[in-house]
């Protein structure tokens, strides 16, 4: 059919010419709703073994999903709890502005017990929760997550679990609740010497600030909100002696390394003059609950602290009110004493392997113990006041037990490295100069097994740490549950390095920091390993 078209339209004509007509059909067909294949419609999961979200009564958990096409940037998916078993309960929030929902679990769950080893264990739930989305421009594209409710028994800790005080020092206190997501408590004064002044800043939140002049030893008693019959306790020795500065010479925080007199296991002093030339002449047994090891700078000259050249494990174990602990003691003017890991020496009888990974200045680690939570590996350890530096690549050490046939240290070797423990402390320290300043580690061949917890990292100043162009040493790299990194500073960073100032695979609470620049990455915060 040739020629032009007309078409009446109420009164009036429209002369249709023929090389409009593809234009025309092009509106046409723009009316009509055609929908793209939706591909790789997928929730995110764990992988591997359990393959469920192990989840807390009451606790919300975030469902992300993904698509690979087809999908709208927004509700992409109408979601559901599709079954549930047991008890378990949850409602669904879906996201107006991302592809995601927002889960809260009821307030009752069941049990989780856990069979088997790492790598083949099963978990056998007694209550679940089943979420679907299915993918709203097609419904025969749908997947599911399955979510675990479990009711473990509440367990309430406190960080720190023991320090040393100058009369009016202040220490931040954290209450840790697990087995709930009500995650709140009550502080209260548990004891304190006839005369004590004890204070707490607040009882009702998470952390409160304790603080005392009178010299004696006081515990301060964290209740869960959950179960009052949960409850920790920190013990805090004030020795009644005034804090000589605010900031040591290192940029440290003062370290009172008097000997708590109500600890049973001794005091060894190590100096030139002492009866311990170097921390090398302690053998591990004589690491008993209780121990105080004060390590003296006797340097006279305010110039030349005394130096260590020796790499340092620690394998015991203390308890809350009796810790091992191991103390720098100043000059007058508050330079600490050094270990230095250049040409450093170490018993012959320290454990082997120490670990994967390089080296450090001191180590705290066991060799033999077992996994979570029937823990026997190191723990209730204090070390502090300490300047740490030159555990390196670019410098060289002497194997254990020898002064001959140098190595040079691992890249990943570290100023001070917590292995393994639990309720551990590092403090007023200073590391410099190696390949990662402060590393602390959890993870094992088995399940839970090397997990560290419960960790204390306060008034140290890490920096300049780092191997050149490399992106795996950092000056911090913390990847344990339950630790707290309060009122350091990480001002500078090795230039040549291409690492963090700060990385974090772990539960931590990190506040009243400084975080300098010159890293790559100022707070490298990631994902859980091991």
């Amino acid at each position: 059919m040739r020629g032009p078209f007309y078409v009446r339209c109420e009164g009036f004509k429209l002369k249709l010419v023929r090389p409009f007509l593809p234009l025309i059909a092009t509106a046409i067909l723009s009316f009509s709703p055609l929908t793209a294949q939706v591909t790789g419609f997928a929730l995110v999961k764990p992988t591997g073994t359990p393959g469920a979200l192990l989840t807390l009564p009451g606790s919300v958990r975030r469902i992300e999903l993904q698509c690979a096409a087809g999908c709208s940037t927004t509700n992409a998916a109408t979601w559901s709890v599709s079954t549930t078993s047991g008890s378990a309960s949850a409602t669904i929030v879906s996201s107006s502005t991302g592809n995601y929902a927002d889960v809260t679990l009821g307030s009752v769950g069941g049990s989780c017990p856990v069979t088997g080893a790492s790598g083949s264990f099963t978990v056998t739930p007694t209550a679940t929760v089943t979420v679907t989305a299915t993918a709203t421009n097609d419904p025969t594209k749908s997947d599911t997550i399955v979510m675990d409710v479990c009711s473990p028994a509440v367990e309430a800790y406190t960080v720190p679990f023991y320090r040393v005080l100058y009369a009016g020092q202040s220490e931040d206190v954290q209450g840790v609740i697990w087995g709930s997501s009500n995650l709140g408590g009550t502080w209260q004064i548990l004891s304190q010497p006839a005369g004590g002044d004890a204070m707490l800043d607040d009882t009702r939140y998470n952390d409160t600030v304790f603080h005392a002049t009178v010299k004696g030893l006081y515990k301060v008693q964290w209740t869960s909100a959950a179960d009052s019959s949960k409850t920790s306790y920190s013990t805090f020795y004030v020795t009644g002696n005034a804090q000589p500065r605010l900031s040591q010479p290192n940029g440290t925080e003062p370290i009172d390394c008097t000997v708590d007199p109500n600890t049973t296991g001794g005091v060894l002093e190590v100096g030139p003059t002492q009866e311990y030339k170097d921390l090398e002449a302690i053998a591990p047994a004589q690491l008993v609950p209780g121990v105080t090891i004060r390590l003296h700078n006797e340097d006279a000259t305010g110039s030349n602290p005394t130096e260590y050249h020796e790499w340092v494990q620690i394998n015991g174990a203390g308890t809350h009110d009796n810790p091992i602990r191991l103390c720098g003691v100043p000059d007058s003017a508050g330079h600490l004493p050094v270990m230095d890991g250049t040409n450093a020496t170490a018993r012959g009888d320290v454990l082997s392997p120490t670990y994967v990974g390089g080296l450090a200045g001191i180590l705290v680690f066991g060799k033999n113990y077992d996994p979570y939570p029937a823990y026997t590996g190191p723990q209730y350890v204090v070390v502090e006041g300490l300047s740490m530096r030159n555990y390196s690549p670019t410098t060289t050490y002497y194997p254990a037990g020898t002064t001959t046939g140098a190595a040079t240290y691992d890249v990943g070797s570290s100023g001070f490295r917590f292995q393994n423990c639990r309720d551990c402390e590092f403090n007023g320290s200073e590391v410099a100069h190696s390949g990662n300043g402060v590393f602390a580690e959890s993870n094992d061949s088995r399940a839970w097994g090397g997990v560290s917890e419960r960790l204390l990292f306060e008034g140290n100043n890490v920096h300049d740490n780092g191997v050149m162009n490399d992106t795996h040493e950092h000056n911090w790299y913390l990847q344990a549950w339950f630790q707290v990194v309060q009122f350091n500073q990480m001002p500078t960073y090795n230039t040549a390095a291409l690492g963090s100032q700060y990385k974090d695979r772990g539960i931590s609470w990190f506040r009243y920091n400084l975080v300098g620049t010159g890293a790559q990455r100022m707070m490298d915060l990631v994902e859980d390993q091991d």
